[in-house]
């Protein structure tokens, strides 16, 4: 890990990262919903979330990872939320963003995911996805990475961390930007 301060928003290398995800998570047939939903949908997301919280309940303890349990409790949370995308692929639900909308910024909240690995593609889709609510708003993005694990993925997709203060973590308005502009709106 660099110190803080050591990423001042995507690189083209960022870019590239996040192009290549989201085209893979399209090709294997997947798709962001954007909220309003109805609240049987929204019900369906939640249950569909605990089923697979579950299923990790009854995985070997040694396979039962904190960053798993945490990408699948972040996933019921964010599910359960007003402002909330959704990653979906074949009609199953891999991934969900929770956000708020701030007159300064949008906030990230909650991220979790099936931690698959076409579910961790979805996440990064999801991320895209929030960028084009901030460019329709025209304010950044601003968050917590939590727990500190998720750090380096912060790092990876371009955001400023650790700035103001540790777990801080931001795309500015014209970072938000330059990633639609370069990747493309997410529109789906």
């Amino acid at each position: 890990m660099g110190a803080v301060g050591d990423v001042d928003g995507p690189t083209e290398a960022t870019l590239q990262f996040l192009r290549e995800r989201r085209a893979h998570f399209r090709r294997e047939g997947g798709s962001i919903r954007f909220p309003p939903y109805s609240r049987a949908q929204e019900r369906e997301w939640v249950e569909e979330a605990r089923r697979y919280f579950d299923d990790i309940k009854r995985l070997e303890k040694s396979r039962q990872t904190e960053r798993l349990r945490w990408g699948h409790k972040s996933l019921i949370v964010a599910v359960q939320q007003a402002l909330c995308l959704v990653a979906v692929l074949r009609g199953e639900l891999v991934a969900a963003l929770s956000y708020t909308v701030r007159k300064e910024c949008i906030w990230s909240g909650y991220l979790g995911s099936r931690q698959a690995d076409i579910a961790q593609k979805g996440g990064t889709a999801l991320e895209l996805a929030l960028a084009t609510v901030a460019v329709k708003a025209g304010v950044g993005i601003r968050g917590t990475y939590v727990p500190a694990a998720v750090r380096s993925y912060h790092l990876l997709i371009g955001r400023r961390v650790d700035q103001p203060a540790v777990r801080d973590s931001e795309w500015t308005a014209e970072d938000c930007r330059l990633i639609v502009e370069e990747c493309g709106a997410v529109l789906d």
